[in-house]
């Protein structure tokens, strides 16, 4: 994955073909490119020199392209240590055409995965008080209209567990990646050098922002019921009710869930209603449904505008032509 030229992926030099022997490759070490050409080489170094890039799963900017590049790296690695792979489909459901801001995306995202288990997830089920098997998820039961609307009022807008991503993240969940919660009023007074260095530390804190961890209580489990299948023999059990089930395996914290959220996905615009576009390929090998037909055949609301707003005509504009193309890629009564 590409480290970030404004708020574009920066494409990597396509890889050399019909090389020989005795011919002589420039390469550089981080990214791996090469070049026929010296100069082209010492250009492109150059370029990854500057303080002009972002690394895209963190949002760290004013990096080099090493620095950046090396973050993506750091953050590819542990995703794949602490974001269990049943998790993915439910999350990117959420977020693709999704047009809250990261903050509400990350709050909303994990209050789904914190009270409801997930297609594929291994757990326990618990038969009577000394029995316990070896399960998996394989079809999560509709709520009742009923518990429906009782579970949007628990999960619209509430959070058991602290809702800044940067200060509080689930007890848990910090403790498997080594850190802990600083306080809102001291992050506010670290100079710049040191919001930097943590920033740019996906897996820790410097040990001198560790404060006293926050207790929370968690959230409960919606009255969801569940198929699960044992893991040790073929046959599934139906309609288990989740107060049979235990979790196994510690959901991702806020934290993780944000940079999952930007390592696989990216936001098309600047504007308060730009959607998040989930990459091309996950899309494909989840079956992502799109969105953009419900933005288009929603009622119309008028956008509140600011003074601010009068020089953003044009990205309006063209946000609007990016809907209708995503419409015909994505829809195929739209072609």
């Amino acid at each position: 994955m590409a480290p970030l030229l404004g708020r574009k992926p920066f494409p990597l030099a396509k890889p050399l073909t019909d090389l020989s022997a005795e011919e002589t490759i420039y390469v550089i070490e981080h990214s791996g490119e090469g070049f026929r050409s010296n100069d082209e080489y010492e250009s492109r170094l150059s370029r990854y020199a500057e303080r002009i890039w972002t690394c895209k799963s963190t949002g760290s900017n004013q990096l080099t392209h090493k620095e950046a590049w090396e973050e993506e790296q750091e953050v590819t690695e542990l995703l794949k240590e602490e974001y269990p792979v049943w998790f993915e489909k439910p999350v990117l459901e959420h977020v693709h055409h999704n047009t809250l801001s990261l903050d509400k995306l990350v709050d909303k995202t994990w209050m789904e995965i914190m009270t409801k288990f997930a297609i594929g997830e291994r757990c326990e089920f618990q038969v009577g008080e000394n029995k316990i098997l070896q399960v998996v998820v394989v079809k999560v039961h509709p709520l009742e209209p009923k518990e429906e609307l009782s579970s949007e009022k628990k999960t619209d807008g509430t959070c058991d567990s602290p809702s800044s991503d940067k200060e509080n993240s689930s007890q848990v969940a910090h403790e498997s990646l080594g850190i802990e919660p600083c306080n809102k009023i001291e992050e506010s007074k670290r100079d710049s050098n040191t919001s930097d260095r943590a920033r740019r530390s996906p897996r820790k804190l410097p040990t001198s922002l560790k404060k006293e961890e926050k207790k929370w209580v968690h959230p409960k489990f919606l009255p969801y019921k569940y198929d699960v299948k044992l893991q040790e023999e073929d046959k599934i059990i139906s309609n288990v009710p989740v107060e049979s089930l235990i979790r196994s395996e510690r959901p991702p914290n806020k934290e993780i869930l944000r940079y999952f959220i930007r390592h696989n996905s990216m936001r098309m615009g600047m504007g308060e209603n730009a959607p998040w576009v989930v990459e091309d390929s996950l899309v494909q090998k989840y079956s992502l449904p799109s969105k953009f037909s419900d933005f288009l055949l929603s009622p119309y609301k008028p956008p509140k505008w600011t003074e601010d707003d009068e020089c953003n005509g044009k990205e309006m504009y063209l946000f609007a032509l990016v809907f209708v193309k995503m419409q015909k890629k994505y829809i195929p009564s739209a072609k």
